[in-house]
């Protein structure tokens, strides 16, 4: 793995995952758009306890694929267009903003989705998915959450949760191996390792693709049919890209 340079983050590996035969392409506004095959279940769910888990998973995908929507057991996840501010925006020619990525990353052995912008001071983009119908026990990693600063040059990553109000975040997990950097609580107010944005304690590192140090781990119990954050940047002098990586979501519906 190449030492990153001060004004981009990791850039991704080259394309080799073969498509699925599972799966069904479709064209969608430009962008390319997978269906998962529906998995047989008892729709109308009306607690956790009644309804079964479901994945996104992301190796089912082309590397490169932008994600919009897919359906898995019957349920249609989806995700807003981008919703950049601040100055922030996509990456010239688009970038790999909501694409599929090859593994590995944050030390999980499977393909990922990137979220990626310009780097701006106070800017960001706001993230919204959205479910066809009420699902419950929502559960994800996000990788490769960085802080770095060299010769004038890098991001400060932020995430805040803005919904839903509940949820629970774990820097260990049974999903990788190794250790976690990552401090806050995903509000948007508070500077405390137990308050404030998810961030990494290591304020001067741009963490290998592969490395644990980024990863925080979110599970939403529900019921609900969307959630959203923020992906921002704190604070930037000029830099190339940033960005952070969203593992499989799972989900129960």
């Amino acid at each position: 793995m190449t030492t990153p340079t001060p004004t981009a983050d990791d850039t991704g590996r080259p394309d080799g995952i073969d498509r699925r035969d599972a799966l069904r392409k479709l064209a969608v506004g430009g962008a390319v758009v997978w269906s998962a095959p529906l998995i047989a279940k008892t729709a109308g769910a009306t607690s956790a306890s009644s309804c079964t888990t479901n994945v996104v998973d992301w190796e089912l995908y082309n590397v490169g694929d932008t994600f919009t929507s897919t359906t898995v057991g019957g349920i249609t996840m989806s995700i807003n267009s981008p919703d950049f501010f601040g100055g922030s925006g996509l990456l010239a020619g688009g970038g790999r903003d909501r694409k599929v990525q090859p593994a590995p990353f944050g030390s999980i052995n499977r393909n990922s989705l990137m979220f990626e912008q310009l780097p701006r001071t106070g800017g960001g983009q706001n993230i919204v998915f959205t479910f066809s119908q009420t699902v419950y026990n929502i559960n994800f990693v996000i990788t490769d959450i960085d802080n770095f600063s060299q010769n004038g040059a890098g991001w400060s990553d932020r995430i805040t949760i803005n919904s839903p109000a509940t949820y629970t975040y774990a820097t260990t997990s049974t999903q990788w191996t190794g250790t976690s950097n990552i401090i806050g609580n995903g509000t948007s107010s508070g500077t405390t390792t137990t308050t404030g944005p998810f961030r990494n304690s290591n304020g001067n590192n741009n963490y290998q693709d592969n490395s644990p140090a980024g990863n925080i781990e979110i599970t939403m119990p529900g019921p609900l049919t969307s959630f959203s954050f923020t992906f921002s940047c704190a604070n930037i002098q000029h830099g190339g890209n940033q960005r952070v990586n969203f593992s499989n979501i799972s989900f129960c519906g």
